[in-house]
C-alpha cells in the first residue's frame, strides 16, 4: 500500500499556506502552455520564410540558444525565489557555482550538441542523403495540424523511449562495452538535480537520448509507411520535454497534453532515476498508468528529496 504521506505543503515539517500547491500547479502549467502556445506561430514563421535559411547552422544555432538560455532560466528563477521552501535543500544549494562562465558553458555546449545533429538532417544538411529528413512540411497553427504534430511526437518518442531509454540507456548504466562513460557526466547531478544538469551532458549521450531524434525514427517512418521526414514542431516538443524533466518545479509540463502530463509525472520519474542512479530508466512513467505505482513515485520523491508536493 503507498505510505501515508505525514506533510501537508512545503519542505517536511514546513508550515501550511493554504491552497499552496494549487496555485502553484495551475500557475506553472498556464505559465508553460502560455509561453508554447506563443512560440510554435514564432516557429511557423521561422521555418517557413522565404528570406532566410532556417535550417541553416548559424540559424539554428542562435535559435536553440535562446530556447536553451530561456528553459535555465526558468529553472534557475523556480529554484532561487519563486518556490520558496516547497523545493529541496540540495535543490537551492546544490554545491554548484553560477558564474559567467559556467553559464556559458553549459548554454552552449548543449546549444552546439543539439544544432549540428538539426543541421545534419535539415535542408540544408551537408550530406545530400540526409537533407530534409527535418522539416516544417505542414501548419501547426489549426487544431487538426496541431494534433496532427503532436500524434506523430508521440509515436516517435515512444519508439525513442523503447530503443534508447530501455535498452541502450539501460546498457550504458550496466557499462556494457564500456558505455558509461557516455553517460558518467550527465549523472553528476543526483538529488539535487536541475536544468543545470541538462546543459551537462556527453555529445553522444545527447544524440541517443534526445537530439537524435530525426535518425532515430527512421525505421519506425518506413514500417508505418510515412514520409521519411520529421516534423520540426515534433523535435521542439522532444527537446522541451527531454529537458524539462530536469526541472525543480515537479508541476513543470513535459508533455503537454493535459491527460497525459496528470497521469504521467515525467519529471517525478527522471529525479528518481537520477537520485537512485538505476531504475526509472524511461522517460516517460508508462508505470504511472497504475494510481498505486504512481503514488508509490510520488512518496519516494518526497521521501528522498525531504518535500511534501501533492498531485
Amino acid at each position: 500500500m503507498p505510505r501515508e504521506s505525514r506533510f501537508k505543503c512545503g519542505r517536511r515539517g514546513a508550515g501550511c499556506t493554504p491552497n499552496k500547491f494549487f496555485f502553484v500547479r495551475w500557475g506553472t502549467w498556464l505559465f508553460d502552455w502560455s509561453v508554447v502556445l506563443s512560440v510554435y506561430p514564432v516557429l511557423e514563421w521561422f521555418f517557413t520564410s522565404d528570406w532566410l535559411n532556417p535550417f541553416g547552422l548559424a540559424q539554428l544555432f542562435v535559435l536553440v540558444w535562446i530556447l536553451s538560455c530561456y528553459l535555465l532560466a526558468r529553472d534557475e528563477a523556480m529554484r532561487t525565489w519563486i518556490l520558496g521552501d516547497m523545493v529541496s535543500e540540495l535543490k537551492t544549494d546544490d554545491g554548484v557555482e553560477r558564474n559567467f562562465s559556467t553559464y556559458a558553458d553549459g548554454t552552449l555546449k548543449l546549444t552546439a550538441f543539439f544544432a549540428f545533429t538539426l543541421w545534419f538532417a535539415g535542408d540544408a544538411s551537408p550530406i545530400p542523403a540526409l537533407r530534409g529528413l527535418l522539416d516544417w512540411h505542414y501548419s501547426v497553427l489549426t487544431f487538426r495540424g496541431a494534433a496532427r504534430m503532436w500524434g506523430e511526437w508521440f509515436v516517435f518518442y515512444a519508439w525513442k523511449d523503447f530503443l534508447c531509454m530501455t535498452i541502450i540507456h539501460r546498457a550504458m548504466h550496466n557499462n556494457v562495452f564500456g558505455s558509461y562513460r557516455f553517460h558518467k557526466v550527465h549523472h553528476q547531478g543526483k538529488d539535487n538535480l536541475n536544468i543545470w544538469d541538462a546543459t551537462t551532458i556527453d555529445f553522444v549521450d545527447n544524440f541517443i537520448e534526445s537530439a537524435g531524434i530525426s535518425f532515430i525514427n527512421i525505421p519506425i517512418m518506413w514500417l508505418l509507411g510515412w514520409p521519411i521526414k520529421m516534423h520540426m514542431g515534433s523535435m521542439v516538443l522532444t527537446a522541451l520535454a527531454d529537458i524539462q524533466v530536469h526541472s525543480v518545479n515537479p508541476y513543470t509540463v513535459v508533455w503537454f497534453n493535459p491527460i497525459m502530463d496528470y497521469i504521467f509525472l515525467g519529471n517525478v520519474q527522471h529525479h528518481l532515476h537520477h537520485a537512485k542512479g538505476r531504475d526509472h530508466y524511461t522517460v516517460v512513467p508508462w508505470h504511472h498508468i497504475f494510481p498505486e505505482a504512481r503514488q508509490n513515485d510520488i512518496e519516494d520523491y518526497n521521501e528522498i528529496m525531504n518535500t511534501a508536493w501533492e498531485f
